[in-house]
């Protein structure tokens, strides 16, 4: 992520929310590599003990509760951007849709809450989105191509219109 010209990137904080995948921990790493930028992890999960450099500021947070995200997410008035990366897995992908677009909502709504003066929403997708979950699919797979008619929880969030 770079600033563009008229802003300075210390200025900028990023919140990551669900920061202990395989794509959170990448966004930790790159943040924490950078000094100009500051992050906030927020996960139902304490942050990991794991990990090399000292973890930055966490809040341990359940998405699935409305009311609890908002205040949980009630002293986050200098984040500028949101990576949301959040997700939690269901026995199938139909049933992974409802909770997962639930807390994106939830998230978007408790920043919405605090007027959370985000100037950037990063949304992470992953091989789901193009029949990962269901067995083989085309490789390279490729943003171009039409979505699947399988319900995917991604589809949900694209469309959610805050």
């Amino acid at each position: 992520m770079t600033p563009t010209p008229k802003e300075s990137a210390s200025d900028r904080e990023i919140l990551l929310v669900g920061p202990y995948g395989v794509l959170g921990t990448g966004v930790i790493d790159a943040v924490m590599a950078n000094s100009a930028w500051r992050v906030t992890t927020a996960a139902r999960r304490p942050a990991p003990t794991y990990r090399t450099q000292a973890p930055p500021r966490h809040i341990n947070v359940d998405l699935m509760d409305r009311e609890g995200t908002i205040k949980a997410f009630a002293n986050l008035d200098t984040v500028t951007d949101l990576a949301y990366a959040a997700y939690v897995e269901k026995p199938t992908m139909a049933e992974t849709v409802e909770p997962n677009a639930r807390m994106l909502t939830n998230t978007l709504e408790a920043l919405a809450a605090r007027n959370v003066p985000l100037k950037r929403i990063v949304l992470a997708g992953g091989a789901k989105s193009y029949g990962f979950s269901l067995g083989s699919f085309n490789a390279p797979a490729k943003e171009t191509e039409p979505r699947l008619i399988a319900p995917i929880h991604y589809h949900k969030q694209e469309e959610h219109r805050g």
